[in-house]
């Protein structure tokens, strides 16, 4: 029992480290690109048939690695073409590397309106409005989480696949909000006489389009007012930098001649978690999103072991469907399961101790359902829930056949009785998981790794396997036991 115990505890440990779980969201269940051309109203159908055929010749050239393209043209005005790619090319960058040749290919199409989308798990990243792969910062000093950031960034970069990195994106979006930096010549203002504070009066001047603000009594009342320059509101960084100003010498310059201006991305807003400021590295990874995971793992880790005390590093996952309250909800649908099968058979075998025998057989179906999870790197999805709901009643069933033959037996030499009823059903016993097994492995060879099916095929042949082997030789010792200290009556 301690090694069923370290077997169970360590594929949970596993489970829960390295299995993604939850549902990534996408517009389909495969990977594939969309091609749509829309032409002027009363374009000619060959025309557009041109452009359609010019797509599909460039594909004619990637027969290995594209496997069909699906074309429709309507009422003259518009086609589109659907691309779908060999389990090999999905699992590379290739995908991306075609929207941007055809994107590329479609700017040289005059007359038109063209657009290359890519759906699917496949380009679960390439979204400029949500970033798809993200690391959170905390920590107590803002300029200290920013450099956290740029670190991380510099470590991204290096990556050829990831693209886009952002150390400014304020959680689901980002504003694109910008700031200009001004940099002035200190040699140059000592020489014209003006100082730091005096400058910058100027430009405040300027930029906000006041002169002066004073205050004038009108009528016994006081009443502030500020003078404008005409047209401020439109005031660009250019006319900024042309302006001519007095010194203090006498002479005149241009501002250009002793200031520069750098624009540069900021924060749309400042967030604290618990007083800590928080901050987000987003990226985009050209590939598939596992990688994509094992890179921010990998380079969150990095981070981890050179951090000021005081700061945290992880990584955080925006768009997996399945939230904790659909688990909540998923383990509650499986905790009434359980229930469920042990009424009926109390009331089966009329024993309350009986049923507890058959449930742990759950326990033993689910070390094969974690284990096969991290082995296979497959994410755990609603498809691995089905599973271990369907578990729950194959693997009780195994235990229900075992158990009617053991609780039969009325010897005096109850172990050899035991291993000799034990042993007469194995038969059926296997040949219930071996028939099962082989009505279920097609959905683990035939379906993509990203759909329901594959998760809820695999999960049942890793849970079903580690049931089988595990209830054969453990039921009997539970049961032996229990016999022993008259539990059973």
């Amino acid at each position: 029992k301690p090694y069923v115990d370290h077997t169970f505890g360590g594929s949970l440990h596993l489970f829960f480290k390295y299995v993604n779980r939850g549902e990534i969201w996408s517009y389909g269940a495969e990977t594939y690109l969309l091609v749509v051309i829309r032409t002027p109203a009363g374009t000619e159908l060959e025309r557009l048939n041109e452009a359609v055929k010019l797509v599909e010749d460039e594909l004619s050239k990637f027969d290995d690695k594209v496997d069909k393209y699906i074309t429709n043209i309507y009422n003259n005005e518009i086609g589109n073409i659907t691309i779908t790619f060999s389990e090999e090319a999905v699992q590379s960058s290739f995908p991306y590397i075609l929207k941007a040749h055809l994107t590329s290919l479609m700017s040289n199409i005059g007359g038109a309106t063209v657009g290359v989308l890519g759906f699917g798990p496949g380009f679960f990243t390439g979204s400029s409005q949500l970033p798809s792969y993200n690391v959170k910062i905390l920590g107590y000093n803002y300029e200290k989480v920013k450099e956290i950031g740029e670190q991380i960034r510099q470590q991204l970069i290096l990556n050829r696949r990831v693209a886009n990195v952002d150390i400014d994106r304020s959680f689901m979006y980002s504003e694109n909000l910008f700031e200009v930096a001004i940099t002035a010549n200190r040699s140059l203002l000592e020489r014209y006489g003006l100082t730091i504070s005096e400058l910058m009066y100027r430009i405040r001047s300027l930029t906000r389009g006041a002169i002066q603000a004073s205050r004038i009594k009108i009528a016994g009342e006081e009443i502030n007012y500020s003078i404008k320059f005409a047209g401020y509101k439109v005031f660009s960084i250019d006319d900024l930098m042309s302006v001519v100003i007095a010194v203090p010498n006498g002479e005149k310059v241009k501002l250009k001649d002793i200031i520069t201006l750098k624009e540069r991305k900021v924060l749309s807003r400042i967030v604290r978690e618990n007083q800590q400021y928080q901050r987000y590295v987003s990226f985009e990874y050209k590939g598939p999103y596992k990688y994509g995971q094992k890179l921010t793992e990998s380079v969150v880790e990095q981070v981890k072991n050179n951090l000021p005390h005081g700061y945290t590093v992880e990584q955080s996952n925006w768009f997996f469907m399945l939230t904790p309250k659909s688990e909540m909800e998923l383990s509650f649908i499986i905790l009434l399961a359980i229930l469920v099968v042990y009424m009926v058979t109390a009331a089966l075998f009329e024993s309350y101790v009986k049923p507890f025998i058959i449930i742990f057989s759950v326990p033993f179906s689910m070390i094969g359902v974690f284990l096969a999870f991290y082995f296979s790197d497959a994410t755990f999805d609603r498809g691995g829930y089905a599973s271990v709901l369907l578990l729950t009643g194959i693997s009780v069933n195994i235990s229900i056949l075992l158990l009617d033959k053991l609780s039969k037996i009325e010897t005096t030499d109850f172990v050899h009785d035991i291993i000799k009823g034990s042993s007469t059903r194995l038969r059926p016993i296997l040949i219930t998981t071996l028939t099962t097994i082989a009505g279920i492995l097609p959905l683990v060879i035939e379906e993509t790794h990203d759909s329901f099916w594959y998760s809820l095929g695999l999960g049942t042949v890793g849970g079903l396997i580690s049931a089988t082997l595990l209830v054969l030789f453990i039921i009997p010792v539970i049961y032996t036991l229990l016999y022993n200290k008259k539990l059973t009556a």
